[in-house]
């Protein structure tokens, strides 16, 4: 990583070599603008310069936020945490999903709700301040208390109220006129809690989504180096603080003030960080830099595999919130105007009311060591939103978007990925020098999603003079990912074949893409397909010019785009990156690792297995709530037969009653591992339940070996088996009971027995981790009415496979439910909303679904309904929707208690 002596270039004449002052993929659109300029974005990169300049600044003295005890705070969950400390970087749903509060160790949870669907300006909370029952508001609170009770207390720090709708409620004081989604925390204790350096998150299962800004920036208060009482100068206060830590015994094992270097205990190497302040009272000499607080954090990992994989993945973590937070960390204003300086500039002609694509350019990516495809991301801003002198809504670039999208913060955001988990995981194992690394970028044009047409990964193979070459063309419809489709989608592979004489093979279709009518391709046959053999080989020929070699394999990425775009206004083929590929090692060789990332499932509402047996009732007694950790550990056939799960926590049904427990795995009641080199089984008993159970809980498709050019990295959502025709993995629970239960056998085939009760002694349902709710979730409604009892129920189901318009063809499981009306059975109709009270199974296709409900699991429901029910014997509701054209199996049933 060389100084550039400027923040910006032009990629026009860069050379492979360029790598060291703009990155590989920078210095690789010098081959691509010299051999096909009008068919590649024109681009500049920002240099290391821009990188080094950023890390080398101070950081900020962050704000300090103290909750007092009984007092609220609002945070704005709007998408736009440039606006301040208290704004995140995320919106809510107000279709359903959770909202978690973690302590500072991004690990522990502090609150977690789960909510479904919600309605405009309708907050939801807890109906006294601090307390269990939660309910919806018409009358929001927001800051204030829910009710005229007395608070509870005891508590600590929980979210106390949130609307996840705001229409016209409550108006940003950051930015008039708009009306973001909003959190409510409240200190329900007895003291004051600092919120700073804690985690609020909107997915579980990603607790570090954002943070509070850290108080201690730099290791200390005011970022001053050792300067432990704020008063912005290390004296002898600061040292008589140092000095009571050291004999504190709790500071050998938590985190005190004068831990400076964040190690766990007060020691000598606080007191060198002390010293290296001794004096300083300049409010910019004496504070860390971002480059220091991330080798300060960072330092403890100096092999592969680190020992404490959940560790490392909470710091690299807490080190992508110092690039994104702008309460930390500051583009400077002359480093900002140096930087608008080059985008604006006449000879690129940018648009600057058109987005503008910030992709990575390491030093640790395209080159023959270190591949690094796929470890970093890239993101879109707009320029325009950066000279308009505002900070105020609507983007300049897409007026859709309701706050602005500047450059500075998708830079940021490219900035934060070079330490991407993976990303970093993959330079420790391959031993490089966190000193000499960087991110340079890549800027051109973004292409909109609506003018996609097809977009692919091409290799060419050139075997040297005389041998045919080969070009691989792997593309896809629209902008779905070729390499990380969101669903099982399979993309199009068309090979072509060159000769020594330079003529073309017509290209051939070697497998069709699964989002197109068969026998279609996905652009032009044969003509797009022999236009763009044509494009990759004058790259190749190039970077054969440039380079001398003549046998090699080039990775390059490609677009088709409708007309209208700004790089190709007249529509057509774009090749956009191209990259030298090492020959792989395909041997596996490599012992994988399994990174501890907790995950949380449910009972898998949909169809696992092609025609597999169908249970509503075993999809409802087992419903259930998991978070299952694993131990970080090698994927070896030694460490897999000893252990795979340390700690599970599970919420589960026994007969009314919620419950739940909680610990380490090997603990539980007659708990028993094993590992058949393929799979692991892990047993246990509920012995205490009205009707005993023993679980087995089978992990499949566990790697025990990868090729070098595979990512050795797994976690537990890598782990399982696809459901049928579905990109959802599972795991698979099977339960035996000590007593017989009810089951329900639903007729498949004609020679099937009939659809009818029965029971069995054991049942097997699969676990999944729930997709979140997102604005493309399907709602569907379904009503029935028979003998006087009407049902309506409504719920959603995940967006389609991409590529669908919908679900025929097929199965679609539940995501979450909305509602469901049941009238004609008590005097007033019952209202289910709740997890537990709602279950659903589909059979193939969803031509028949399977609903049970049962009332008495309804949190809220009134006495007097569970009383109705009671007298009338009535225990659960069956609805069995026939959605066959011809269907006549549709049918409402009730079933008692006994």
């Amino acid at each position: 990583m060389a100084e550039f002596g400027a923040y910006g270039v032009s990629t026009e004449g860069l050379m492979p070599s360029d790598i060291q002052y703009v990155g590989g993929k920078a210095a690789g659109f010098g081959i691509l603008r010299e051999a096909i300029p009008q068919n590649s974005p024109k681009a500049i990169a920002l240099t290391f310069d821009v990188w080094n300049a950023f890390l080398d600044q101070p950081l900020l003295v962050a704000p300090r936020l103290d909750l007092g005890p009984g007092e609220h705070i609002l945070i704005w969950a709007d998408g736009d945490d440039e606006q301040g400390p208290v704004h995140t970087s995320f919106k809510l749903s107000r279709g359903g999903e959770s909202i978690g509060l973690f302590d500072i160790d991004g690990v522990t949870p502090i609150d977690v709700i789960h909510f479904g669907g919600q309605s405009d300006d309708v907050s939801y909370g807890r109906s006294t301040d601090g307390g269990d029952t939660w309910q919806p508001f018409e009358a929001s609170t927001p800051g204030q208390p829910n009710s005229g009770a007395p608070p509870e207390t005891g508590r600590g720090l929980v979210i106390n109220e949130f609307m996840a709708d705001n229409e016209t409620t409550i108006q940003d004081p950051d930015e008039p006129g708009e009306y973001p989604d909003w959190i409510e925390l409240y200190n329900a204790s007895d003291e004051t809690i600092t919120l700073n350096g804690m985690y609020v998150t909107d997915d579980v299962d990603d607790p570090t989504k954002w943070q509070f800004p850290p108080v201690f920036a730099g290791g200390s208060q005011s970022a001053v180096v050792g300067d432990l009482n704020g008063d912005h100068c290390v004296d002898c206060q600061d040292l008589w603080l140092m000095a009571q830590s050291w004999l504190d015994e709790a500071c050998l094992s938590q985190r005190c003030e004068a831990d400076v270097d964040g190690a766990n205990g007060v020691n000598m190497v606080d007191l060198a960080l002390l010293a290296s302040g001794w004096g300083s009272g300049d409010p910019s000499g004496g504070r860390w830099t971002l480059r220091q607080d991330i080798a300060r954090r960072l330092s403890k990992y100096s092999s592969y595999p680190p020992g404490d994989m959940q560790a490392l993945s909470r710091d690299v973590a807490s080190v992508r919130n110092l690039f994104t937070n702008p309460d930390v960390t500051q583009f400077s204003d002359g480093l900002r105007q140096a930087v608008l300086a080059v985008l604006t500039d006449p000879q690129y002609d940018f648009n600057a009311n058109a987005n503008l694509r910030f992709r990575s350019s390491t030093n640790v990516e395209d080159s023959l060591d270190f591949v690094g495809a796929g470890l970093y991301e890239s993101y879109s801003g707009c320029l325009a939103d950066e000279l308009d002198g505002n900070d105020s809504g609507p983007c300049r670039c897409d007026p859709n978007r309701a706050s602005e999208r500047g450059v500075f913060r998708a830079i940021r955001r490219v900035f934060a990925s070079f330490y991407n988990d993976n990303a970093y995981l993959e330079r420790l194992r391959h031993d490089v020098n966190e000193a000499q690394v960087g991110m340079a970028l890549v800027v051109h044009h973004s292409f909109p999603d609506a003018i996609e047409l097809a977009n692919g990964v091409a290799t060419v193979e050139m075997k040297g003079p005389g041998a045919n070459s080969t070009v691989s063309l792997v593309t896809q419809q629209g902008a779905v990912s070729v390499t990380n489709p969101q669903d099982a989608s399979i993309a199009e592979e068309v090979t072509v074949t060159r000769l020594p004489s330079g003529s073309i093979v017509p290209p051939r279709l070697a497998r069709s893409s699964s989002l197109i009518p068969l026998g279609a391709t996905v652009m032009v046959w044969p003509d797009d397909y022999m236009a763009l053999t044509d494009l990759l080989i004058l790259v190749s020929d190039r970077f054969s010019e440039v380079t001398g070699q003549t046998e090699y394999v080039l990775d390059l990425e490609y677009k088709k785009v409708a007309p209208g775009g700004q790089v190709l206004p007249s529509g057509g083929l774009i090749v956009k990156q191209v990259r030298q590929v090492p020959s792989p090692d395909e041997t596996a060789s490599v012992t994988p690792f399994l990174l501890n990332t907790p995950a949380n499932l449910e009972v898998f509402p949909g169809e696992f297995e092609v025609f597999g047996d169908t249970d509503v009732f075993a999809d409802h007694r087992l419903k259930s709530r998991w978070q299952l950790e694993t131990h970080a550990t090698m994927l070896d056939s030694s460490s897999l037969g000893d252990r795979l799960y340390s700690e599970l926590n599970l919420e589960y049904l026994d007969d009314d009653q919620v419950r739940t427990i909680a610990g380490q795995m090997s603990a539980l009641p007659s708990a028993a591992h094993s590992f058949d080199g393929e799979d692991a089984a892990d047993s246990w008993e509920l012995p205490g339940l009205s009707n005993p159970r023993s679980h087995h809980l089978l992990t499949t498709g566990i790697p025990t070996s990868v090729s070098p050019a595979e990512n050795p990295i797994f976690t537990l959502a890598d782990l399982g088996t696809y459901a049928f025709n579905l990109p959802y993995k599972c795991l698979a629970l099977d339960v035996e009971y000590g007593h017989p239960v009810m089951s329900w056998h639903q007729q498949l085939w004609p020679y099937d027995p009939p659809s009818g009760l029965s029971t069995t002694m054991r049942n097997t349902v699969y676990l999944w981790s729930r997709p979140g709710a997102c604005p493309q979730d399907v709602w569907i409604e379904r009503s029935s009415a028979s003998d006087g009892i009407s049902i309506r129920t409504s719920f959603y189901y995940p967006p389609p496979p991409t590529g669908y318009p919908d679900w025929a063809g097929h199965t679609a499981p539940l995501q979450r439910w909305d509602r469901t009306v049941i009238e004609g059975l008590t005097s007033e109709c019952i209202v289910l909303q709740g997890y537990y009270s709602q279950t659903y199974r589909p059979e193939h296709h969803n031509l028949i679904e399977n609903f049970l409900f049962e009332p008495r699991l309804e949190p809220g429901i009134t006495p007097g309904i569970l009383d109705e029910l009671s007298d009338m014997n009535i225990r659960f509701i069956h609805l069995i929707m026939d959605n066959r054209q011809d269907g006549d199996e549709s049918e409402i049933a009730t079933y008692g208690f006994e």
